[in-house]
């Protein structure tokens, strides 16, 4: 990072505090290889490599140069008289030294640099003292002259009052930290509980990006909480009011911090999620996403992402061609974002998806079972795999099939799609009576007031009793299975 950072900045660097800008911007690719690829890092392992990036080789020499004088003024005080006990000095000292090295060769966090300093200044009071040099000062009295002594008193009260909001600007960054910490240790989110608590934050600090983007987060929350509600019970007009909160609030963020890469994934997030509520929503959150691929150009997370909303607007879409335009496009991304990693589990598996969707079958076995391997405790990859086989149905795919969907089975009993597309499976097989054991599994799973669901459910079974079928009518088979889907989608989203 701070080699690729001297190239663009060699001399002044990318401006005091903004590591976390540099660290996205020239993250190496094979950074993804890590299993906390998805970090980002505010600080740097060690103060110089922090400086390189961020105040540049000038700023860099006179830190260096700021550091070398404070050690020789240090050493050289401790060399005078040295038959004088210098306990405290040394221990200071000492205390001093290390917090130096520390800095040089790992990470500070602000509270540590605070701290550190304070311990040098101290240090270099008491080596003063203790060495016994020389003083040379100069002394001034308020008794000396009225009119120094007006200036003097003058002095002293702007020093005063800078003092005091000093440790009253302070005193509020302090406690709008411990309110952001409060909402973010909460377990569930609310409106009167931690959304209050992030309020108070940006209330007492509203110069803070993060706090914005966490509230913007939280409202998102309380708005798909009331998204999969019941119908009935639902209040579009809080959802809608929940959405504009969040839009509002990390777009501030985003104003506040335009080069932050969180700030803009969070809007694309809130966008990419708020769907038929906001207009263009889909275009909106792509524009952010490219813009954060801009400011963290090897995060295969954002190349993913794209390629999702290139799916979503081919789902939305009734024009066969544009929808194959867009399944094609959504493909290239996903094989673009597994370049960038060549392990990302999510990659294979959506790119197994839109092959899946071109009809290549056998492109997306090989895809789908990559995603399974990367991450076998993913009972969705394990599914769809599952379903591809069963797509396929040549050779011994259907048995593989079944014994794909008899593991999710043992981790899960009740997962409702799985026992649906078993049915379809045995139906498939010619083995009805075990089709029909899984139709009924359905219906037991389903809840109460699906009872229209579970009527069409109950016809399918009596086609497989009378001889008819389900496989024939697959419109109508469709239709249960989309319906089905939509509740355990519910489910899953509220979970």
């Amino acid at each position: 990072v701070a080699k690729e950072s001297l190239k663009r900045n060699f001399f002044i660097g990318s401006g005091a505090a903004t590591y976390g800008y540099d660290f996205s911007l020239y993250r190496p690719q094979e950074f993804n290889l890590n299993q906390l690829y998805d970090l980002r890092f505010y600080q740097a392992t060690g103060v110089v490599f922090e400086a390189v990036s961020t105040i540049g080789v000038l700023g860099t020499l006179a830190l260096i140069l700021s550091l070398l004088s404070y050690v020789g003024v240090i050493v050289f005080l401790l060399s005078i008289k040295k038959e004088k006990n210098k306990l405290y000095s040394l221990g200071l000292v000492t205390a001093s030294l290390i917090f130096v090295l520390a800095s040089i060769l790992g990470r500070a966090e602000g509270s540590m640099v605070i701290l550190g300093a304070l311990f040098s200044a101290l240090a270099l009071a008491i080596v003063t003292k203790e060495s016994e040099s020389e003083e040379n000062f100069l002394r001034l009295s308020l008794k000396a002259s009225p009119k120094y002594a007006l200036a003097l008193a003058f002095i002293f009260m702007v020093v005063s009052a800078g003092v005091v909001y000093l440790f009253v600007f302070v005193g509020k960054l302090y406690a709008a930290d411990i309110y952001a910490g409060a909402a973010s240790r909460q377990n569930q989110v609310t409106e009167n509980g931690s959304a209050v608590k992030i309020v108070r934050a940006m209330g007492l600090n509203k110069w803070e990006s993060k706090y914005y983007i966490n509230a913007g987060r939280q409202y998102m929350v309380l708005a798909n909480d009331e998204m999969f509600k019941k119908e009935e019970e639902r209040n579009i007009n809080a959802v809608q009011g929940y959405l504009n909160a969040s839009i509002k609030a990390v777009s501030y963020g985003k104003e506040l911090s335009p080069n932050d890469v969180s700030a803009v994934e969070a809007l694309a997030q809130i966008y990419e999620n708020a769907g038929a509520y906001v207009a263009d929503s889909l275009k909106l959150a792509e524009d952010n996403y490219k813009r954060a691929m801009e400011l963290e150009p090897n995060n295969p997370e954002f190349v993913l992402a794209l390629g999702k909303i290139k799916l979503n607007q081919a789902a939305s879409t009734q024009d066969e061609n544009e929808k194959k335009k867009n399944i094609t496009e959504a493909k290239d991304l996903f094989k673009k974002s597994i370049e960038k990693k060549e392990n990302f589990a999510p990659g294979y598996y959506y790119l197994a998806i839109t092959q899946g969707a071109s009809e290549e079958l056998d492109q997306a076995i090989e895809s789908m079972g990559t995603a399974v391997k990367l991450s076998s405790n993913n009972i969705d990859y394990f599914f769809n795999l599952a379903r591809l086989y069963q797509q396929r149905g040549q050779g011994d795919d259907n048995k593989i099939a079944e014994s794909l969907f008899q593991e999710i089975l043992k981790v899960n009993d009740k997962e409702i799609n799985t026992h649906f597309s078993l049915a379809g499976l045995y139906e498939k097989m010619k083995e009805n009576d075990k089709a029909i054991k899984e139709y009924e599994k359905v219906i037991e799973l389903l809840p109460a007031d699906n009872e229209d669901v579970k009527d069409k459910l109950r016809g399918m079974i009596e086609n497989v009793k009378n001889g008819t079928g389900n496989l024939q009518n697959n419109a109508a088979s469709q239709e249960v299975k989309q319906e089905i889907d939509q509740n355990a989608g519910q489910e899953a989203a509220q979970e």
